[in-house]
């Protein structure tokens, strides 16, 4: 791991960084495996509302929570003090502003995990590279977790398969210690870039998923868009990265069948509504919810044309959200693509 000042026989410390339904399901496994967690909450009334209540109310407020080991706060530096590892779940054009007050020295040898399934729009990074060149994190400090995974199954204690991308074996298997339960198992992988921008390309495939699902193509016309979608996907990967990877494995083949087909799916949602006619602003408001894909297709665009790449299910995506073209134009473009 990386040299903290944890001596060896005590738990790690936690802290968790933003509010939403991923940084809930994070804190419920660490609740479960009864670590000590310093919660990151940036909104004061969001923060008292879950002191109060003992639950989340804007992310499953059903869902019961135990404090008995969580610290609170809205400071971003008090959230990272003493902590040994950080989990950053926020969205990712929101990033930049919740690390904001914090230096170098406040991530100095922690080990820094991201659940973050998007692209830093500013620059057009990926999270970890972001945070290796803004915060001087080593790449060996830095990890992803990530697969077909909702937040919401997450939390309620489903069954779910996630893996672990790390380039530190011994921050894999440790991560693999804390985060196991009876519902989670885990994987390792060395393939961190490829996993990051398959998080980030599900997304925008989910949203075309969604419209197609509302003007009413069906699932035969689904499994064929999936199974392109996987093909460009492959592609990608092999563009843009130097790793090798087995496609079929469940954090790419797994991530893009959920985000795609299930109802949790804030992408497939948001290209429900698109499809049904919403403007984006409209769609946006009525979710009341991030969906990354939204915010991913520009720079996701731009990546595939500086590499080359022909992807045709990106582009009618960028089209539909960027351009205004009409998604039902788009799709029947598609259809005479898809193969």
């Amino acid at each position: 791991m990386s040299q903290s000042k944890k001596t060896p026989n005590r738990p790690p410390v936690f802290s968790i960084i933003g509010s939403g339904s991923w940084a809930t399901a994070l804190l419920k496994i660490l609740e479960h495996n009864g670590y000590q967690v310093k919660w990151w909450i940036r909104q004061n009334q969001d923060l008292e509302s879950i002191q109060e209540h003992q639950r989340n109310p804007k992310y499953m407020g059903s869902l019961a929570i135990d404090l008995s080991k969580v610290t609170l706060t809205n400071q971003i530096k008090e959230a990272v003090q003493d902590a040994d590892i950080v989990l950053l779940a926020v969205p990712s054009f929101f990033l930049e502003n919740a690390l904001r007050g914090l230096s170098k020295k406040d991530l100095k040898n922690k080990l820094v995990v991201s659940t973050i399934k998007g692209i830093i729009p500013s620059g057009h990074q990926l999270v970890t590279d972001y945070l290796n060149s803004h915060f001087g994190v080593l790449y060996e400090n830095l990890v992803v977790l990530s697969g077909p995974s909702h937040a919401e199954e997450v939390a309620y204690g489903r069954m779910t398969y996630l893996t672990i991308g790390s380039h530190s074996k011994a921050n894999s298997d440790q991560l693999c210690h804390v985060f196991k339960t009876d519902y989670l198992n885990f994987k390792t992988s060395e393939d961190i870039t490829g996993i990051e921008y398959t998080a980030v390309f599900k997304n925008i495939y989910a949203i075309i998923s969604g419209i197609s699902n509302s003007m009413g193509y069906g699932d035969n016309f689904q499994a064929v868009l999936v199974n392109n979608a996987l093909k460009e996907l492959a592609q990608m990967l092999d563009a843009f990265t130097s790793s090798s990877r087995n496609i079929m494995d469940s954090v790419y083949m797994g991530d893009l069948l959920v985000t795609a087909y299930s109802q949790f799916s804030r992408n497939r949602t948001f290209g429900n509504m698109l499809g049904k006619g919403y403007s984006k602003k409209a769609a946006l408001m009525e979710m009341n919810m991030v969906p990354e894909g939204y915010y991913a297709v520009q720079p996701a665009y731009e990546l595939v044309e500086e590499n080359n790449v022909n992807a045709p299910i990106v582009a009618a995506a960028f089209r539909i959200i960027h351009e205004n073209i009409s998604p039902g134009i788009e799709i029947r473009i598609l259809e005479d693509k898809l193969e």
